[in-house]
């Protein structure tokens, strides 16, 4: 998520010093360390292993959290390295990785935190990382009608219904 930060900052000012001396050194190295710190499984997808989306338990494998930061870095980075014209090998590894890269948990008609432990953390915002802040859904986009579907379920649960929420998770 940091790397956002600095790849919105180009995006926004187009400052191409800035770019080259300071955002894309930092982008290129998270790109890198997410690209070698992926599995690779028996289906050929690239996995996140041993992680962890914010606040939740049982998300470490494959979560919404990781396929929407770890997707968005790796698109900055290769987009960033193609603005520089520069490193186009590495740049190719990344967009690889991006293909590759596991694909968003959902469930048949949502997004879901990861496939793991799709239920209770539904209700957790992090599920629409996807579409904000990463940007990696957008209109038109297959996975947009489950995130549709996400927030209605995010905000019912904890947004309007405070009172529900707790009943509706177990533990609570």
């Amino acid at each position: 998520w940091l790397a956002q930060n600095f790849w919105w900052d180009y995006l926004f000012t187009r400052d191409r010093e800035f770019l080259a001396d300071v955002a894309y050194p930092v982008i290129a190295a998270l790109a890198d360390f997410h690209a070698g710190d992926l599995v690779r499984g028996t289906e050929g997808r690239l996995h996140c292993e041993n992680s962890g989306s914010p606040e939740q338990n049982r998300a470490a494998t494959d979560n919404v959290y990781d396929r929407a930061c770890i997707g968005m870095v790796l698109k900055a980075a290769a987009e960033a390295a193609a603005a520089l014209g520069v490193e186009s090998d590495r740049a190719a590894r990344w967009r690889d990785c991006l293909s590759d890269l596991f694909p968003f948990p959902a469930d048949g008609q949502s997004l879901v935190e990861t496939l793991d432990n799709p239920h209770p953390y539904r209700c957790h915002p992090v599920v629409l990382f996807g579409v904000h802040p990463s940007g990696a859904i957008e209109p038109g986009d297959p996975l947009w009608a489950k995130a549709d579907a996400t927030y209605d379920i995010v905000l019912n649960l904890l947004g309007f219904h405070f009172e529900d929420r707790h009943a509706t998770i177990p533990g609570h």
